[in-house]
């Protein structure tokens, strides 16, 4: 994968594949609630339709040093409540789990829209707690249909959103547990940054900008 000196330090934050948890910060220690009036400009800094990069935890046999791979993924801030990542490939999560079956079945998962509920936290750069809606969708092996829900971590520091530079806008996501058919087994073998770094399309780049 090829990487701009720009997301150096962003893919970092993505050593996931070894047995500890590491993700990004934001590095937002400021506690001041915005008001209503605050969060609505906020919004409107980074209001858009959006394409960019999709960057995740991949091992690389060729290549050691390169733990993440690239895709091309687009998504939407259209109201100051939600964002949209738009046909999230669920397959990428085949790389996170032990189970033979279930990992060759996420393989051919299919992509989805993520549903994520915002809140914003932070004025100049426009800054905001991202949490994502558990995906749920069927797979059959085995012989057998069977649920898959993926949980992300919500109101948590490590999923966020932020105006890198502008009209650059960076979020990043954390899955923490893959069940099977409403059982309490989590098959996620360790929690997984997913990062987005991407621009707003020409047609709707948000005012000012």
């Amino acid at each position: 994968m090829k990487t701009s000196k720009k997301q150096l330090s962003f893919l970092g934050c993505l050593a996931i594949l070894s047995l500890m948890f590491v993700a990004c910060d934001p590095g937002n220690d400021d506690t001041k609630v915005l008001t209503p009036a605050e969060k609505q400009q906020a919004y409107l800094e980074v209001k858009g339709n959006y394409a960019g990069d999709f960057i995740y935890p991949a091992k690389n046999e060729k290549n050691p040093k390169d733990n993440s791979d690239t895709l091309k993924i687009k998504w939407d801030i259209m109201t100051d409540s939600t964002v949209f990542i738009k046909d999230f490939p669920l397959s990428v999560f085949a790389n996170y789990v032990k189970d033979k079956d279930l990992k060759e079945a996420l393989k051919k998962a299919p992509n989805k829209d993520l549903k994520c509920l915002t809140n914003y936290y932070r004025l100049a750069p426009a800054g905001f707690l991202l949490n994502p809606v558990k995906q749920e969708f069927t797979l059959k092996f085995g012989g057998k249909d069977h649920k898959v829900a993926v949980y992300f971590y919500i109101n948590n520091r490590f999923s966020f959103g932020l105006v890198v530079k502008k009209p650059n806008v960076r979020m990043q996501i954390v899955a923490g547990a893959i069940q099977m058919d409403a059982a309490s087994n989590n098959y996620l073998q360790v929690p997984v940054a997913l990062v987005f770094d991407g621009a707003p399309l020409p047609s709707s780049s948000p005012k000012g900008k």
